[in-house]
């Protein structure tokens, strides 16, 4: 047995700050001194994504437009057993979330302050920390004469990332509370970890002095990917309807992977490796479904092939070299190398569409 025990933390204080430039040239020159500008305006200077920060580069150390604090704790196990031509891997992974991430109260009817046009304070809490365990295994199989049989599965979690979620409260008040404006970058809330399971399962062979050969089937499936929902409040609420961040996509991914190594002989060495994966899923990104959510209600959009899905991929590397000792003085350890690239079955086609005129 070979045991690895291992615990990690890691905690963040977050802050940020962006404005736009014009806006505070304008407002200086119309009212000198920033203690002159007019509460709307120091709203519209807001960006989105400021937190920590007032709209005027001014630390915040408190309430929701406060700096974000997230935390993230781990713990691992792992039992590497060798028995005679066959080593087995065993692990688990237990994972602390805390995102510092906000929860809407009543989504379908959020509290606002009027006077304001926002989101009232107390219609958030605190999103709550959770807690995965991931196991993971591995198997190694070695008959002899070279040759070996793997295999592994394991279950992964991650937080999506902060650009998501972390809004202050003027960027949900303009997109929830004042509905008017078509946003891209639509506002995030209670967003789950995401999860994925993977898997492999393949063959080597040591071909004696020729080449080696590495084959691999794999799979890889996602859940709880962020994308857009609409909500729709009821006639008689304070907001009308909205579309935000939420969990709820997926993607698949499998595929085949060949690689063929050869040993180098009269001074090359060549390298070829071919994927072939079909990649499938609900949205490319999270704001993918935006245009099809804008004009229907809930609509699970099926699984279809996603930007960045190439079906073939290919890598073949030549290295010519001279060893130490061969070549002279001028070739000695001199080499040269060429590298190829090539891939094919985009979902989508190049195409150029000439300028009107």
């Amino acid at each position: 047995h070979r045991i690895r025990l291992g615990l990690d933390a890691r905690s963040y204080l977050m802050r940020n700050y962006e404005v736009n430039t014009i806006d505070v040239k304008y407002l200086t020159e119309r009212y000198g001194s920033e203690s002159f500008f007019p509460d709307m305006w120091l709203r519209e200077l807001q960006e989105a994504h400021n937190f920590g920060y007032d709209a005027l580069g001014h630390k915040i150390e408190k309430g929701f437009n406060g700096p974000k604090k997230p935390l993230f704790a781990s713990a691992y196990l792992e039992d590497r057993i060798i028995h005679k031509n066959a080593v087995f891997t065993f692990g688990l992974r237990y994972d602390y979330f805390d995102t510092d991430d906000n929860v809407l109260l009543n989504p379908g009817s959020p509290k606002v302050n009027e006077a304001e046009r926002l989101i009232s304070d107390d219609g958030w809490k605190d999103k709550k920390p959770v807690l995965i365990l991931q196991p993971r295994f591995g198997l190694s199989l070695f008959p002899g004469s070279g040759s070996q049989f793997y295999f592994s599965y394991g279950k992964y979690a991650q937080p999506p990332k902060s650009s998501l979620y972390y809004y202050n409260s003027n960027e949900y008040g303009k997109q929830i509370v004042s509905y008017g404006n078509f946003y891209f970058n639509r506002v995030g809330f209670n967003l789950n970890v995401v999860k994925a399971t993977v898997g492999k399962i393949g063959y080597k062979k040591v071909f004696s002095e020729m080449f080696d050969l590495n084959i691999n089937l794999f799979y890889k499936t996602a859940q709880e990917l962020p994308q857009i929902r609409k909500s729709m409040p009821g006639p008689n609420e304070d907001v009308e309807r909205y579309y935000s961040i939420q969990n709820g996509g997926h993607s698949l991914i499998r595929g085949l992977n060949l690689k063929i190594f050869t040993k180098r002989k009269k001074r090359l060495q060549a390298e070829f490796n071919y994927t072939f994966q079909n990649v499938t899923g609900t949205g490319s990104y999270a704001n993918s479904q935006l245009i099809s959510k804008y004009y229907t209600y809930w609509i699970q959009i099926p699984e279809h092939p996603l930007d960045y899905a190439v079906a073939h991929k290919a890598v073949v590397n030549l290295d010519y070299r001279f060893d130490k000792d061969d070549g002279g003085t001028l070739l000695e350890q001199l080499g040269l190398n060429l590298l190829f690239r090539f891939n094919s079955g985009h979902p989508f086609t190049l195409d150029s569409i000439p300028a009107p005129g």
